[in-house]
Protein backbone atom coordinates (compact mmCIF):
# COMPACT_ATOMS: atom_id res chain seq x y z
CA UNK A 1 0.00 0.00 0.00
CA UNK A 2 1.15 3.40 -1.04
CA UNK A 3 0.14 7.24 -0.41
CA UNK A 4 0.66 9.08 -3.67
CA UNK A 5 0.19 12.77 -3.97
CA UNK A 6 -2.84 13.40 -5.96
CA UNK A 7 -2.94 14.64 -9.44
CA UNK A 8 -5.69 15.80 -11.91
CA UNK A 9 -5.39 12.43 -13.94
CA UNK A 10 -7.00 11.15 -10.58
CA UNK A 11 -9.91 12.28 -10.65
CA UNK A 12 -12.58 10.30 -13.02
CA UNK A 13 -10.84 7.24 -10.28
CA UNK A 14 -11.51 9.36 -7.07
CA UNK A 15 -15.12 10.06 -8.44
CA UNK A 16 -15.82 6.27 -9.19
CA UNK A 17 -14.79 5.69 -5.20
CA UNK A 18 -16.89 8.43 -4.02
CA UNK A 19 -19.88 6.79 -6.08
CA UNK A 20 -18.90 3.42 -4.59
CA UNK A 21 -19.75 5.22 -1.16
CA UNK A 22 -23.12 6.40 -2.28
CA UNK A 23 -25.83 6.49 -0.88
CA UNK A 24 -23.91 5.27 3.19
CA UNK A 25 -21.63 7.78 3.44
CA UNK A 26 -22.20 10.22 1.14
CA UNK A 27 -25.18 12.04 -0.72
CA UNK A 28 -25.29 12.67 -4.18
CA UNK A 29 -25.29 16.35 -3.36
CA UNK A 30 -21.95 16.27 -1.96
CA UNK A 31 -20.18 15.02 -5.46
CA UNK A 32 -19.94 18.65 -7.46
CA UNK A 33 -18.59 19.75 -3.59
CA UNK A 34 -15.75 16.91 -3.80
CA UNK A 35 -14.88 18.03 -7.14
CA UNK A 36 -14.37 21.45 -6.65
CA UNK A 37 -12.12 20.48 -3.69
CA UNK A 38 -10.34 18.39 -6.22
CA UNK A 39 -10.18 20.70 -8.40
CA UNK A 40 -8.77 23.86 -6.39
CA UNK A 41 -5.99 21.81 -4.99
CA UNK A 42 -5.63 23.84 -2.31
CA UNK A 43 -5.00 21.11 0.43
CA UNK A 44 -2.68 18.19 0.66
CA UNK A 45 -4.65 14.93 -0.97
CA UNK A 46 -3.34 11.76 -1.75
CA UNK A 47 -4.00 8.17 -2.90
CA UNK A 48 -4.24 4.98 -1.52
CA UNK A 49 -2.76 2.78 -4.10
CA UNK A 50 -2.91 -1.15 -3.76
CA UNK A 51 -1.15 -3.47 -6.59
CA UNK A 52 -0.80 -0.41 -9.19
CA UNK A 53 -4.70 -0.01 -8.22
CA UNK A 54 -6.16 3.57 -6.30
CA UNK A 55 -8.45 2.35 -3.97
CA UNK A 56 -8.74 5.14 -1.81
CA UNK A 57 -8.48 8.65 -1.52
CA UNK A 58 -8.30 11.06 1.05
CA UNK A 59 -7.04 14.78 2.66
CA UNK A 60 -6.78 17.40 5.29
CA UNK A 61 -7.45 21.30 5.71
CA UNK A 62 -6.03 23.46 7.09
CA UNK A 63 -9.13 26.44 8.35
CA UNK A 64 -8.39 30.48 7.92
CA UNK A 65 -10.37 32.89 9.04
CA UNK A 66 -13.22 32.86 6.31
CA UNK A 67 -13.60 29.09 7.31
CA UNK A 68 -17.09 28.84 6.68
CA UNK A 69 -17.35 25.32 8.61
CA UNK A 70 -14.53 26.23 11.43
CA UNK A 71 -15.71 25.21 15.15
CA UNK A 72 -12.48 26.41 16.44
CA UNK A 73 -9.77 28.83 15.79
CA UNK A 74 -7.38 27.68 13.95
CA UNK A 75 -7.98 23.99 13.33
CA UNK A 76 -6.97 21.50 10.92
CA UNK A 77 -8.62 18.33 9.70
CA UNK A 78 -9.55 15.23 7.79
CA UNK A 79 -11.52 16.09 3.88
CA UNK A 80 -12.35 14.16 1.79
CA UNK A 81 -11.51 10.58 3.10
CA UNK A 82 -13.06 7.24 1.57
CA UNK A 83 -12.28 3.54 0.22
CA UNK A 84 -13.74 2.39 -2.14
CA UNK A 85 -16.75 -0.13 -1.77
CA UNK A 86 -15.42 -3.67 -2.41
CA UNK A 87 -12.20 -2.68 -0.23
CA UNK A 88 -14.02 -1.97 2.60
CA UNK A 89 -12.65 -3.65 6.06
CA UNK A 90 -9.18 -4.33 4.56
CA UNK A 91 -7.22 -2.13 6.11
CA UNK A 92 -7.32 0.52 4.25
CA UNK A 93 -9.28 3.20 5.53
CA UNK A 94 -7.30 1.99 9.15
CA UNK A 95 -4.07 3.36 6.99
CA UNK A 96 -5.50 6.38 5.27
CA UNK A 97 -6.72 7.23 8.96
CA UNK A 98 -3.37 6.90 10.62
CA UNK A 99 -1.51 8.65 8.01
CA UNK A 100 -3.40 11.82 7.78
CA UNK A 101 -3.23 11.71 11.86
CA UNK A 102 0.44 11.34 11.77
CA UNK A 103 0.53 14.08 8.92
CA UNK A 104 -1.57 16.52 10.77
CA UNK A 105 0.39 15.87 14.05
CA UNK A 106 3.78 17.01 12.44
CA UNK A 107 2.46 19.86 10.75
CA UNK A 108 0.39 21.35 12.85
CA UNK A 109 1.05 20.18 16.10
CA UNK A 110 -0.56 23.27 18.22
CA UNK A 111 -3.99 22.74 16.11
CA UNK A 112 -7.26 21.25 17.13
CA UNK A 113 -7.65 18.29 14.44
CA UNK A 114 -11.73 17.90 13.76
CA UNK A 115 -13.06 16.25 11.36
CA UNK A 116 -16.82 16.14 10.23
CA UNK A 117 -18.66 12.31 9.67
CA UNK A 118 -21.70 10.80 9.92
CA UNK A 119 -23.15 8.23 12.21
CA UNK A 120 -22.29 5.15 9.96
CA UNK A 121 -18.51 6.35 10.27
CA UNK A 122 -18.25 8.17 13.93
CA UNK A 123 -17.39 4.38 15.86
CA UNK A 124 -14.55 3.94 13.29
CA UNK A 125 -12.69 7.28 14.17
CA UNK A 126 -13.14 7.03 17.56
CA UNK A 127 -10.56 4.13 17.83
CA UNK A 128 -8.03 6.66 16.98
CA UNK A 129 -8.80 9.42 19.58
CA UNK A 130 -11.25 11.34 18.69
CA UNK A 131 -14.35 12.02 20.11
CA UNK A 132 -17.99 13.51 19.44
CA UNK A 133 -17.95 17.43 19.67
CA UNK A 134 -21.39 18.21 17.85
CA UNK A 135 -24.13 15.71 16.44
CA UNK A 136 -26.35 16.90 14.14
CA UNK A 137 -29.57 14.86 13.41
CA UNK A 138 -30.12 14.83 9.55
CA UNK A 139 -27.15 17.91 9.55
CA UNK A 140 -26.56 15.96 5.29
CA UNK A 141 -29.61 15.55 4.64
CA UNK A 142 -32.18 13.15 5.26
CA UNK A 143 -30.94 9.94 7.72
CA UNK A 144 -27.45 11.59 7.85
CA UNK A 145 -26.53 13.05 10.80
CA UNK A 146 -23.21 15.11 10.49
CA UNK A 147 -21.42 14.54 13.75
CA UNK A 148 -18.04 16.77 14.09
CA UNK A 149 -15.28 14.91 15.90
CA UNK A 150 -12.33 16.25 17.78
CA UNK A 151 -8.81 14.25 18.35
CA UNK A 152 -8.05 14.14 21.96
CA UNK A 153 -4.05 12.70 22.40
Amino acid sequence: MEFIDYRNDDLERCIAIFHSNLPTYFTTEEETEFIQFLQQNEFPYWVVKHNDLIVGCGGIYVSSPNFKRSDFEQEVGFAWGMIEQQYHQQGFGKALTKFRLNYLLNHYPKRPIVLRTTQHTYPFFEQYGFTIHNYEKNGYGDNMDKITMVYKN
